[in-house]
C-alpha cells in the first residue's frame, strides 16, 4: 500500500521566497540603478561630499543585481526539486 508523502513545508516556502525575490530583483534592477544614480547626483551636489559615498553610489550595479536575481531563482528551483525528490522517496 502506498503511503502519501509527508511534505516538509519549510524548504518549499524558502524556495518560493528565493524565486519571488530573485524575480523582483530581475524586474526592478534597472529602476534601482536609476535611483542609485540620482542619489549619486545628490551626493555629488552636496556641499561636503564623502569620497566613499561618491565612489559607492557612482558604480553600476545593474548587471550584478540581474546575476544575483537569476542565481536566486536557480537556487530556489534546485531547492524545490531536491525537496520534492527527498519527500517522495520510498521509506
Amino acid at each position: 500500500m502506498l503511503v502519501p508523502a509527508v511534505i516538509t513545508w519549510k524548504p518549499i516556502v524558502i524556495a518560493a521566497a528565493l524565486m519571488a525575490l530573485g524575480t523582483l530583483l530581475l524586474l526592478f534592477s534597472e529602476r534601482i540603478q536609476v535611483r542609485l544614480l540620482k542619489w549619486h547626483d545628490d551626493v555629488r551636489d552636496s556641499p561636503n561630499p564623502s569620497p566613499f559615498l561618491l565612489h559607492l553610489s557612482g558604480q553600476h550595479y545593474e548587471a550584478t543585481m540581474r546575476l544575483l536575481g537569476g542565481l536566486m531563482i536557480l537556487a530556489g528551483l534546485v531547492l524545490l526539486v531536491v525537496t520534492v525528490i527527498r519527500d517522495n522517496l520510498p521509506s
